[in-house]
């Protein structure tokens, strides 16, 4: 069985979110995907580098 971006993007979101909760991180990870995010827009071949 294959999964599409969306699901998998979705269970991966959902599973990180349950772990931050449950370490207590939410803060912390949520900077870090700021951080990634940033990088993302500041780089457009980021997504194709770490997709390879």
């Amino acid at each position: 069985m294959k999964l599409d971006k969306f699901t998998v993007g979705k269970r991966y979101g959902k599973a990180l979110f349950e772990l931050a909760m449950e370490e207590q991180r939410l803060t912390e990870v949520y900077q870090e995907l700021m951080t990634l995010r940033q990088i993302y827009q500041e780089i457009p071949t980021f997504g194709q580098i770490v997709t390879d």
